[in-house]
Parts: C-alpha cells; structure tokens; sequence
C-alpha cells in the first residue's frame, strides 16, 4: 500500500540509492535482511525441541508419538534511519554550464546512502561483537601464543575446536580484515595450504573457507570516522579484532527458522530504501533542493547460541 508523504518519493534517485555499490560493507551478510511489517513478531526456537530424537516406533494398532513444538515470541517494530542532503540551485545550473553530464542531485543522493550504510556497518558490528550477548561455551578469550599473530599459534586448530562444539554447525567466519591478515600469513595455515615448512606466503582466504568446511569467510573492510563533528579525523576499522564464526539460515525469516540473527527491513512504498526529493526555499539565494535518503530497520540477534566469538584473536 502507497504511504502519503509531504514531498514525493523520486523514483530515479530511489534507483540511484538501490544500485549504489556497497562492496566492502558486509552487515547484509552479517545480520541479512528479511521483509517484514513495520510491526512484526518474531520467534525464538527452543532448539531442543528439533535435536531431542523421539520414539517412531509404531505398533500396527498404535498411534504414532506426538511432538510438540513451541516458540517464544516477541514483538518489535522498525526504526527509520534517514539523512537529508541539500543541493543549492546554484549548483545544477552551474554544472550545466561547466560539466554536462554532471548531477549533482544524483551525487547527494550516492554520498547520503553511503553514509547511512557505513552506520548501519557500525551498528551491526557494534551488535555482534558485544562479548556479553554469547554464553560462556561461545566465546573464548586469545592471549600470548594463542593468539593468531603469533607464529606459534594454530589458527585451524582453534576454529574447528570451536565450531565442533555448536550446533548447528556454522557456515560462516566473519573476520576484521587485519585478523584476516594474520591468518593468512600464519605458518600453521601456510603450512596446511602449502603443504612445506617454508613459513612464508600468503594462502587465499578461499582456502580457509575450504580447509574449515565453511560457505564463507566474510572480511568486513569498511573504515569510519572515530572523531566527533568538527575534530580532526580519526579513521578506524569498524570490523578491527572481529572473529566471529555464524550458522546463517538464509531461509529463515520473523516466522519461522532457526537462524544466528537477520535484519528486519521495512518496504515502505514497496522499496527497501527510498530517495525523497523536496525544495527549501530558506537554502541559498535561488533556494535548494533537499535529497532525503533514508531505509527502516532493525537488527536482530535471534540465537546467539548458533554464533562463537574470538576475543582478541590478534595481539
């Protein structure tokens, strides 16, 4: 159903917010997102009720075992996250003049859905790297030679400990692209890849996802600014020290399925993200036309029980 809004939904720049690239953010692979109402339910499964194997045995004239199966379930709702960037009217007309071609409308729209993005990158990991939402038998803490900087540790060893202990068995590794660094020039893992003592080189990350029986290694690249507004910038890796190993159902959904977390993703107007175009006429001499970017969400952590975190996996 179409929602009235007070300035209309642009269908190009909605386009433009839709196909921007976000190669090296990797949040829609860390929590997926899944449709649903701005108000939705979502369940949690009593695991034990799918791996407790029941008598099904049956006499000639018995009745089969019953089983039940229950869910906990809770309700939530979507959160809108938006930015507005201005474009003076002065600026289109220039580029005309100076760079056909050149839209600098399109360009607000890019750099506002970069940016709200890059805080959805930070919140997900923000989310998943909270040590305090894993029990004790997931997660674990690296230190000294354990630690996969360190020439003496084994990196496989230590992942495949961990990932014979959940259940199910996980299918992706969610690394920080140094801890991805450290793995692949650890000489445990050359030495598994190059088959030689040699200790040197660089084994392929397709390798490790192949070695550990996984679907994929996800290497979170992205940077952000630290600083506050107005201090000198101070750029980070959102994804820095993450090791995070996730069992991810990407059929699963609010419904049904027992998966490590997804996104709920609210389509509003039929779009995931929608780009809204209104004029200020209090901007500038001419006025300026507003670029409103903006997507509804909410990440959830369903099962922590299906994810293993590696505190400090590199010193």
């Amino acid at each position: 159903m179409a929602i009235a809004t007070p300035f209309p939904i642009n269908p190009v720049y909605t386009a433009i917010t839709l196909r921007y690239p976000n190669t090296n953010l990797v949040a829609d692979q860390v929590l997926p997102r899944v449709r649903t109402p701005a108000t939705f339910k979502w369940r949690a499964y009593n695991k034990a009720e799918v791996y407790t194997v029941p008598n099904t045995l049956v006499g000639r004239q018995s009745k089969p075992n019953e089983v039940m199966f229950s869910s906990t379930e809770a309700s939530d709702s979507v959160v809108s996250y938006g930015l507005d960037a201005p474009v003076p009217r002065t600026d289109p007309a220039m580029a005309a003049e100076n760079n056909p071609g050149y839209d600098p409308l399109a360009r607000a729209t890019e750099g506002a859905t970069q940016l709200v993005l890059l805080d959805r990158e930070v919140r997900v990991a923000s989310s998943v790297l909270n040590a305090s939402i894993y029990a004790g038998a997931n997660k674990t803490t690296l230190s000294g030679t354990a630690q996969w900087s360190d020439a003496a540790s084994d990196p496989i060893r230590a992942i495949k400990v961990a990932m014979s202990g959940l259940f199910p068995m996980p299918n992706q590794l969610v690394l920080g692209a140094d801890v991805a660094t450290q793995l692949q020039i650890n000489p445990a893992v050359l030495q598994a890849y190059t088959k030689s003592t040699a200790g040197k080189g660089v084994a392929p990350l397709s390798f490790l996802a192949d070695i550990l029986g996984l679907k994929r290694v996800v290497i979170g690249e992205a940077f952000a600014n630290t600083a506050k507004e107005g201090q000198t910038a101070t750029y980070a890796r959102t994804w820095a020290g993450a090791a995070l190993l996730q069992y991810i159902n990407e059929l699963a959904d609010n419904n049904d399925g027992l998966t490590y977390g997804y996104t709920a993703n609210w389509y509003a107007n039929g779009q995931p993200r929608v780009a809204m175009q209104y004029f200020d006429p209090k901007r500038g001499i001419l006025g300026s036309d507003v670029i409103r970017v903006g997507e509804f969400l909410k990440e959830i952590v369903v099962a922590p029980e299906c994810g293993y975190l590696f505190i400090t996996p590199i010193a």
